[in-house]
């Protein structure tokens, strides 16, 4: 495309050096004939003086009538004065013949350079038609190729713009499912943790019991050092829009809850009290918390994921309400927000356990 438009530009300065070269000709064209005209004119009156001239050497005698001049001087003085006067009549002559002579030949020569540029202007004037049409002929082919590569261009637009909405599409089911995979190592280090958490959680949990049972026999009352009991259930672990729900997502399960809110500092709470089982950065999960918990004798644990920071460690007590991080945009994540999950019991790497949080109030 580039190498016809150049060809294009080309033609079209040609044809405009040849519309100068034709406005140049016919200027000189212009000029020729009132040189002409001027030189005839000229001619046609040295003609008429010579004629006179011509009659007079007739009557006259010609170089005779020159001789009587000379000779009726009547003293040396008089004979050089009409000697002079004889032959500067006699150059005059001569020089009004040699200009009428150079006349003649000045004409000639400007008829000729006349009709030469004519002939030029005619020659220039048909190179200017037959460029015009060869510019016509690459401007009809400048256009189809517009036209070919305009259709070429919505196309690829069309595509484009199909391309676009499968990426979108694709992103949207990412971010919805945040490809929660783990490698097997980091599997074992959950389960690993999460069973020395509940050992945990249950130790202080009997702990706990064993004080309330001696207080209630002493009479007394029970100095409460943790806090891992829940008898009130869960509570939503930070505020902002549900984005997306609990249940089946092309062809997966996006086994939790988004829960997102812009800005900075959101904080993301613990939705029971308990044990951190793991606190540490995941690939899949970006920074993430779980928690295992013990609410009204059962098991659950929670994770909190996609995080910007993370406020807990590994083998925490924390109760229900304390702060573990606030939302991010960590590991697979498209966005500000956080990935909740309750599992019923403890995690594992299938999700089996996992529940709707909804059904505990959390939506």
């Amino acid at each position: 495309m580039n190498v016809r438009k150049t060809k294009l530009k080309k033609v079209e300065n040609e044809i405009q050096e040849l519309e100068e070269e034709i406005e140049r000709l016919k200027q000189k064209i212009k000029e020729l004939k009132q040189s002409i005209k001027e030189t005839k004119r000229k001619i046609e009156q040295r003609e008429d003086l010579l004629t006179d001239r011509l009659r007079n050497l007739q009557r006259n005698g010609g170089s005779v009538k020159y001789l009587q001049v000379i000779m009726g001087a009547s003293d040396f003085g008089d004979f050089i004065s009409r000697t002079q006067a004889v032959s500067k009549i006699m150059d005059q002559d001569q020089a009004i013949l040699r200009e009428h002579l150079n006349d003649k030949m000045k004409l000639e020569k400007d008829k000729q350079e006349l009709e030469d540029s004519k002939a030029q202007v005619e020659e220039n004037k048909n190179q200017l038609s037959a460029q015009r049409d060869q510019l016509e002929g690459q401007k009809e082919s400048l256009v189809a190729d517009m036209r070919d590569l305009q259709g070429l261009e919505s196309s690829l637009n069309d595509k484009l713009s199909e391309q676009n909405t499968l990426l979108a599409n694709l992103q949207k089911k990412e971010e919805e499912l945040h490809d929660h995979k783990m490698s097997i190592d980091e599997e074992r280090a959950n389960l690993a943790s999460q069973k020395r958490a509940f050992d945990k959680l249950i130790d202080e949990l009997e702990a706990q019991k064993r004080a309330e049972k001696k207080a209630a026999q002493s009479g007394g009352t029970v100095q409460q050092t943790t806090n891992v009991k829940n008898d009130s259930g869960f509570i939503r672990p930070t505020s902002g829009v549900l984005t997306s729900g609990f249940g089946g997502r092309w062809g997966d399960l996006h086994a939790g809850i988004d829960i997102s809110r812009h800005g900075p500092g959101v904080a993301v709470k613990a939705a029971a009290s308990g044990v951190v089982s793991r606190s540490y950065y995941s690939s899949s999960y970006g920074n993430v918390v779980f928690i295992v918990h013990m609410v009204n004798g059962q098991k659950y644990t929670t994770v909190y994921a996609h995080m910007r920071n993370r406020l807990v460690s590994e083998g925490q007590t924390v109760s229900q309400g304390q702060v573990v991080g606030h939302q991010g945009n960590t590991g697979r994540s498209y966005g500000q927000h956080l990935h909740f999950e309750l599992h019923k019991g403890s995690w594992n790497m299938s999700k089996s356990n996992a529940v709707n949080p909804a059904s505990y109030g959390i939506q």
